[in-house]
């Protein structure tokens, strides 16, 4: 197996993982800007997508920290989505 092949050591992760990162804080700052449970359809989406979305938020800033430990080089995109994603969830945590 070659380990210069691995997902994790590919340079367009970073950037996915900090394009991904970004539609997350997005929808989770949405969510908590506008009353989700105004009307019932918006109410049933947010219920559908909060769980996968905390999961996805979740991976990401795990596979941001494993990125950071193995690469030598090219760590920004890794460390801005930690830092936009945990930014997010203390905002909407104290907000």
């Amino acid at each position: 197996m070659h380990t210069k092949n691995n997902l994790l050591n590919k340079p367009g992760t970073g950037k996915w993982l900090l394009m991904v990162s970004i539609v997350l804080a997005l929808f989770w700052l949405l969510c908590a800007s506008v009353n989700m449970y105004r009307y019932a359809i918006t109410g049933a989406v947010f219920e559908l997508l909060s769980l996968p979305s905390l999961a996805g938020a979740l991976f990401i800033m795990i596979v941001s920290v494993i990125i950071l430990f193995k690469r030598s080089t090219r760590k920004l995109f890794p460390v801005l989505s930690i830092l936009i994603l945990v930014g997010t969830f203390l905002y909407t945590s104290y907000f």
